[in-house]
């Protein structure tokens, strides 16, 4: 009785180990297919996203250069971007509410307008960075 059963082991063994690789195979396969496909879109996603950042970081930081004045920042098409993104203080200098009096001096407004211009290249520096496109 125990020599029959140790030989039909001993003969079973082989397709156990069979089936359970190829279960095991089929597992991975599963899992292979229904992963691969989630993992792929995250990764292009994030990386549309990233690449959408930097073109409007980019696209923002030209029209800053091209700019000759404030109106023509709040009138382009990024001002609400840079708005929305202000912070309390950087508002208070960009949205400066103040009269400006200038009595025939072209540096006064000069003046304003690169401290506006300075701000808002601040806060796009700021914004890369929490970005993560920056370090």
């Amino acid at each position: 009785m125990e020599k029959e059963l140790l030989e039909t082991t001993k003969s079973l063994s082989p397709i156990i180990i069979a089936l359970i690789t190829m279960g095991s195979g089929i597992i991975s396969a599963l899992i292979t297919i229904y992963l691969t496909p989630k993992i792929k879109f995250k990764y292009e996603d994030k990386k549309r996203k990233i690449e959408y950042q930097i073109e409007l970081i980019q696209n923002i930081r030209n029209m800053l250069d091209t700019a000759n004045d404030f109106q023509e920042i709040r009138s382009s098409s990024y001002w609400g971007f840079i708005k929305e993104n202000l912070s309390e203080r950087e508002k208070e200098t960009v949205l400066n509410k103040g009269i400006v009096v200038t009595v025939g001096l072209q540096f006064v407004k000069d003046s304003d307008y690169l401290t506006r211009k300075s701000t808002i290249s601040s806060m796009i520096s700021r914004i890369e960075k929490e970005w993560g496109l920056i370090k």
